[in-house]
């Protein structure tokens, strides 16, 4: 031990006192809440920029399918005479599942059976696998199948998630119709 020149003890410090240490922890508050909002607008940018990549994808999907098959997918393919748009829509598949071996999603493509409806337990498999590509990744999708309604608000079907749409064309156009405006509608053959 260490003495002083009136031969009291010298103490050596070896610990903060709880001031100093409060002190630190309140800029470490400060500098964590700082850099926060910077770590969740760099989350964001980067689900910005993965949905942009899906709506790439699905945009060349939909251009892969017109180039094998001649035109654009239906918006949906329904076989009975147009009557109403309500009653009249089966078997319902539609441009997401039409695209799919062009998403690389050949195994799924491969079990739907297109002649059966959408609702057709058969078809059930197929219509509740998550398609990565067709979720936005900003978006909070149910973490299970969810019901979809018919025109009576009945659920008809459970199918995963999907956070894209394709146009039926203009507001003079409904999805009802029996054509549309735009590229997808009942039974199109939309050609470039």
């Amino acid at each position: 031990m260490n003495f002083s020149a009136k031969g009291r003890p010298i103490s050596h410090r070896q610990a903060f006192t709880l001031v100093e240490l409060l002190v630190v922890i309140a800029i470490i508050g400060v500098l964590i809440g700082l850099l926060l909002p910077a770590i969740n607008a760099a989350r964001e940018s980067a689900r910005r920029i993965a949905c942009t990549n899906n709506l790439k994808q699905m945009g060349l999907a939909t251009i892969n399918f017109h180039d094998s098959q001649g035109a654009f997918p239906p918006g949906y393919r329904a076989t009975p005479a147009y009557e109403d748009g309500a009653a009249d829509t089966t078997p319902g598949w539609g441009w997401a599942a039409y695209i799919l071996p062009y998403e690389e999603e050949k195994t799924v493509f491969g079990s739907i059976d297109f002649k059966l409806p959408v609702e057709a337990p058969k078809n059930s498999e197929a219509v509740q696998t998550v398609i990565k590509t067709y979720v936005c990744p900003s978006d909070r999708p149910p973490p299970t199948a969810f019901g979809v309604p018919n025109a009576g608000g009945s659920a008809v079907a459970k199918a995963a998630a999907c956070s894209y749409a394709a146009c039926v064309g203009g507001d003079e156009s409904a999805p009802a119709d029996a054509s549309g405006k735009g590229i997808f509608y009942r039974n199109s053959k939309t050609r470039i």
